[in-house]
């Protein structure tokens, strides 16, 4: 699990910035190009990076050149030094884990072209899988995605490579997932069956004898699919990290209720969530849960953003209102004051 994230002059972010993560859920919050996605992609990266690195057991040298990368693959900048903020020397990254032994440091120059700096270096590496899920979906462009991009170009960072290989993995039997089959089992009669791969492409099962072409499949419950092949196939259990990415997009609000209550069982579980959203829709259903008895104790941590003459501000705090402002409810409270001044 990740505890803490600290950062100085990475990206959007000058001022050294410590973002504080529960063990269960975190949100983050913010208008665009206030640095949400860059802050869940950060995350990822690290958490992603030690997992890998726990095949191999890396010496400090390739650890670091295993750093930079995984930021080139993730953020698609020209040099890693393009991930320094503009005007300054060097940015400095730090991540702590639950596992203090996990924890580790480091920085780079604005001149470095993929090389990073340890200052302290890991003692042992994560056990538990990341798994971080994009705004857009990719069972449609699963059909040979994964050697292609290998091979070619094609424009996506590498959270959409990672999650292709995710998807690749093979159903457990239904005891090695059992602590998840309730969220399982109501992400399946939403999406109306399962994620089957068959001649190295996805369908959707609907019955023992019927199934749907992915490309026929709502892009929003392609999503949902998505996240309960991921529970299916073990890529998301006890201990790992999910990282979404605007879950919002392309759901109906009828899906996103019961959605939030999906997620709000994944992490009680032991799944450590974090997302990222735009949605005031999401954030109330969120709000209304965590006020349910069930959830009532369930750590969570809120962030948000707001830009402020071209800086970053950061609010945070364990509950939605201690994080302000929110600019999704400032901007619904003004369209609302608009439209009763239409009357």
């Amino acid at each position: 699990m990740i505890k803490v994230l600290s950062v100085q002059n990475f990206t959007i972010f000058t001022k050294r910035e410590n973002f504080k993560f529960a063990e269960a859920f975190n949100v983050v919050i913010g208008e665009n190009a206030s640095g949400k996605s860059h802050l869940l992609k950060l995350a990822y990266t690290l958490a992603a990076i030690s997992r890998e690195a726990a095949a191999t057991i890396p010496g400090k040298a390739d650890f670091e050149r295993m750093i930079g990368r995984k930021l080139l693959r993730i953020f698609r900048p020209k040099t890693l030094g393009r991930l320094v903020h503009r005007g300054a020397n060097e940015a400095d990254v730090s991540i702590g884990f639950t596992q203090k032994a996990c924890s580790y440091d480091f920085s780079f120059t604005s001149r470095s072209r993929s090389d990073v700096k340890l200052h302290r270096p890991p003692d042992a590496f994560l056990s538990a899988s990341a798994v971080f899920l994009p705004t857009r979906e990719i069972l449609s462009l699963w059909p040979g995605f994964e050697s292609l991009y290998q091979r070619h170009d094609m424009g996506f960072d590498a959270t959409y490579f990672d999650l292709a290989r995710a998807l690749k993995t093979s159903p457990l039997p239904d005891a090695t997932v059992e602590k998840f089959q309730r969220p399982l089992q109501r992400l399946e009669e939403l999406v109306g069956g399962c994620l089957h791969l068959e001649s190295g492409r996805f369908l959707l099962q609907t019955g023992k004898e019927e199934s749907l072409e992915i490309d026929l499949v709502a892009e929003g419950i392609r999503k949902l699919a998505t996240l309960g092949r991921l529970i299916r196939n073990g890529s998301i259990h006890r201990g790992s990290l999910l990282f979404w990415d605007e879950p919002e997009t392309n759901l109906n609000p009828r899906l996103i209720r019961p959605l939030a209550e999906i997620l709000m069982e994944l992490s009680q579980q032991g799944v450590q969530i974090f997302l990222a959203t735009h949605s005031l829709f999401l954030l109330r259903e969120l709000e209304i849960l965590s006020q349910h008895e069930r959830y009532r104790e369930l750590p969570q941590h809120y962030i948000t953003f707001s830009l402020k003459g071209g800086e970053v501000s950061v609010s945070q705090g364990e509950r939605i209102e201690e994080a302000e402002p929110i600019v999704s409810l400032d901007e619904s409270l003004e369209q609302s004051d608009r439209y009763l001044e239409m009357e």
